[in-house]
């Protein structure tokens, strides 16, 4: 190997200097025009970011959104939801395909895709009813607790939050409301975290009383008013849903126990009268085509009709 190369290696610093002092004039000579490109490549990353967060979202992945957020404890995004419903309905279609024909298997994949959605929609149904009748008792705690504080919403709701404890769904849903009003300063997420709320009961005075809880917290005005005037409308209004509630009872129950009952006595009737042994019957009922088919779409209907009953039947204490 070759000795040490002094005067190589002091020509290659005198270069890089040179480099240097001339990147330097440069700099300085164009330095206005280098500090607008770098604003405008800054300014530039943060309008990205921002459409990215604040990406339009079409009308069915917004539906999706407010329902995963409002029924679910940990909710996962519109997008995964989309991704499971797909999978269940291509792994059905595939398993139907080998006993059935084309437009039956999708059929059938058609009606096990679209149980997530509907078994997520009763239970939403079950809870916005639920939460309606804690309609009065949750204004007037929140009122009570709301001149305690004296037209501090934000501390008016961690009063009134422990002591509705018999108010299970309002309790849980303003407390995720509170989070985000005691977390953010941004006019966007508390509207966001507020129409989540309204949503996840589903009534005018839900909508209303989310409507003021954000007026207060993002413009600091007073909701006394607006809070009263919802509380006398509730209590009017629960006197008519008494009347209604004993109107909609018999059918909801003759609906219920009367599907089952007539499945079980066309079963007793074909064994008894047709002589058909049981064994048979599941043959005919499971081992077929189209036994397997009308048990499926028996079941399907019979689910489809249970969220019809909660959706049309029982109607949620408003005014």
């Amino acid at each position: 190997m070759g000795g040490f190369n002094g005067r190589l290696v002091l020509s290659a610093l005198l270069c890089g200097l040179w480099y240097v002092m001339a990147a330097g004039g440069l700099l300085l000579l164009f330095w206005d025009s280098w500090a607008v490109v770098c604003r405008q490549a800054i300014l530039r990353g943060r309008y990205h970011a921002a459409r990215k967060n604040h990406v339009d979202k079409s009308r069915l992945q917004s539906h999706l959104h407010m329902v995963l957020q409002a029924s679910m404890k940990h909710p996962c995004s519109a997008q995964m939801f989309c991704l499971w419903t797909a999978a269940i309905f291509f792994s059905v279609l595939v398993a139907s395909l080998r006993t059935f024909g084309g437009l039956t298997a999708v059929s059938i994949g058609g009606m096990a895709a679209s149980m997530p959605y509907c078994l997520l929609r009763l239970r939403l149904e079950l809870q916005r009813k639920k939460g309606s009748m804690e309609g009065e008792k949750v204004t007037s705690e929140l009122l009570r607790q709301y001149r305690i504080s004296g037209d501090n919403i934000c501390e008016a709701l961690e009063r009134a939050i422990p002591q509705l404890r018999d108010c299970r769904v309002c309790q849980k849903q303003l407390f995720r409301l509170l989070l985000v009003l005691r977390n953010t300063g941004s006019a966007a997420e508390m509207k966001q975290a507020s129409d989540i709320f309204a949503y996840s009961i589903g009534t005018n005075w839900s909508y209303m009383l989310s409507s003021s809880i954000r007026l207060s917290a993002e413009k600091g005005v007073s909701i006394a008013l607006g809070l009263e005037d919802i509380l006398v409308q509730m209590r009017q209004a629960q006197a008519s849903m008494e009347e209604r509630k004993r109107m909609n009872s018999e059918s909801a129950r003759i609906t219920v126990f009367l599907v089952p009952l007539l499945y079980g006595a066309t079963i007793w009737l074909s064994l008894y009268y047709l002589e058909l042994p049981f064994s048979r019957f599941l043959a005919n009922q499971i081992g077929t085509p189209e036994g397997l088919f009308l048990l499926l779409a028996s079941i399907f209907l019979f689910a489809l009709n249970l969220a019809v009953l909660e959706v049309v039947g029982n109607q949620k204490l408003d005014f």
